[in-house]
Parts: C-alpha cells; sequence; structure tokens
C-alpha cells in the first residue's frame, strides 16, 4: 500500500518543540544567523579555548540545515 501524509507547521511544531513554527532551521536564516556570527565572531575553523575541543553542529557554519555540513568541514580540516 502506498500511502502520502502532509504536515502543517503546526503539526511539525507540536511532534518537536525545537521546529518553532514548524520551521526545521530554528529561525532566522539572514546572513547574520548563517554566516557572520555562527557560533561567535572570534570563532575560527570551529576551534574552541580548549586545545583540541571543537565545536560542530547547526550554531556553526556553514550553518543549520546542512546535515552535518560542519562536521564534514571540520573532519575534512583534520
Amino acid at each position: 500500500m502506498i500511502a502520502r501524509r502532509a504536515y502543517s507547521p503546526a503539526d511539525l511544531e507540536a511532534m518537536n518543540i525545537n521546529l518553532v513554527g514548524g520551521d526545521p532551521y530554528g529561525g532566522s536564516s539572514t546572513i547574520d544567523q548563517s554566516f557572520l556570527w555562527r557560533p561567535f565572531k572570534a570563532s575560527r575553523n570551529h576551534e574552541t579555548a580548549i586545545q583540541g575541543l571543537y565545536h560542530i553542529g547547526a550554531s556553526t557554519h556553514p550553518g543549520a540545515g546542512l546535515g552535518g555540513g560542519s562536521g564534514f568541514l571540520l573532519a575534512g580540516r583534520l
């Protein structure tokens, strides 16, 4: 049997509290949120203040919605 199911933004938010308004990207996708300040201005190449500890995920470059993009970039660099 083949079936199809459609979800509204309200349905998505009800299923996952992180999908505010049903938005899988966590809100704004403006350039200041997706490039310039992720996670903070002084951050470079996913490095943290602790040597050997790196920060990856949706809050880092290249930003939300890219399913592992930051980890892929860091792995290639390491």
